[in-house]
């Protein structure tokens, strides 16, 4: 971090933006004065520099953010108000430092799909949409600010916001009985980690054991003849809340392309493949049509960061 500060020096900038994503997880107390170290000893390569501090995708715990607004050297801190829609209200009974700036995500704009750059391999009529209504809620924000507010636009957005919040499409209140009944202990295994690492195959066995079955399944698949399309496609599918073009096919990597899924409704769990798989998998049909790169989730904003 030093040396790409000096650089950063070097060549003339004023400001350095620092994502910190990790603030938004429930980090313990030990975490927190780390993270609070690490910029005590950056202070002096961050000296000179307007220096912006980026959290988002969740709330923030109100540890985490008595951490991050007590940074030293911090000219202001970005706070995502979209997906953590709770963090406001720590802004409210905390308050904010009269000394920093305060900056905040108010329009969202998720894009679908595994990686933000496929936003550049939408098709043109659905981008040029996408971006036009963003620029437009941008704009009654700014002319509300000014004090010019924009009733019918803002009544319009309420209703729609209403819509969907009571839209069953939308909202599973089977699933959200499910994921409130989630006990503490749920969220921690009940075997020590040394036990489980003792219990653990070489990496030998495992790369052995994988691609045996994998050969299975990609000879079972071929001898039944089964169309095998593209996994984020296949599992959206097979799970409620999601929306697929008919046509708008857009690349993914090399050249595969994908029909990227619009998520629209409930929570949904997050699907990986890890790198290591994909290792394994590199040499079969099954892999080589796109099932598998290095990671490729599908998750919705408001998944649990703690899980």
């Amino acid at each position: 971090m030093r040396e790409v500060l000096a650089e950063l020096k070097a060549v003339g900038a004023t400001w350095v933006q620092i994502d910190e994503p990790t603030l938004v997880m429930d980090l313990d107390s030990h975490k927190l004065k780390a993270f609070t170290e690490a910029y005590e000893q950056l202070e002096d390569a961050l000296s000179g520099f307007s220096v912006i501090i980026e959290t988002y995708f969740a709330n923030l715990l109100a540890e985490a953010y008595k951490t991050i607004i007590s940074l030293k050297g911090v000219f202001a801190i970005g706070l995502d108000l979209v997906c953590g829609d709770k963090t406001l209200e720590l802004v409210k009974s905390l308050g904010f430092p009269s000394k920093k700036y305060l900056f905040v995500d108010v329009v969202n704009v998720v894009i679908f799909g595994p990686m933000i750059s496929k936003l550049l391999s939408l098709p043109s009529k659905l981008l040029k949409a996408l971006l036009a209504k963003k620029i437009l809620e941008v704009n009654a924000l700014a002319k509300a600010l000014a004090g010019e507010k924009d009733e019918a636009f803002f009544s319009a957005n309420a209703a729609s916001q209403a819509s969907r919040k009571s839209s069953p499409r939308v909202n599973d209140e089977a699933l959200q009985k499910a994921a409130f009944t989630i006990r503490e202990s749920e969220h921690h295994r009940d075997t020590p980690v040394t036990a489980r690492l003792d219990a653990q195959i070489s990496e030998e066995e495992y790369s052995k054991a994988m691609k045996k079955e994998i050969n299975k399944v990609v000879k079972l698949q071929e001898d039944l003849d089964i169309d095998r399309k593209d996994m984020v496609e296949y599992f959206g599918e097979q799970l409620k809340g999601f929306a697929f073009f008919a046509n708008g096919w857009v690349q993914s990597y090399g050249s595969r392309c994908v029909k990227p899924p619009i998520i629209y409704g409930a929570d949904i769990p997050r699907v990986t493949d890890t790198q290591r798989v994909q290792r394994i998998s590199k040499d079969q049909t099954l892999f080589e049509k796109g099932h598998a790169k290095n990671k490729c989730p599908i998750f919705n904003e408001k998944q649990v960061v703690r899980r």
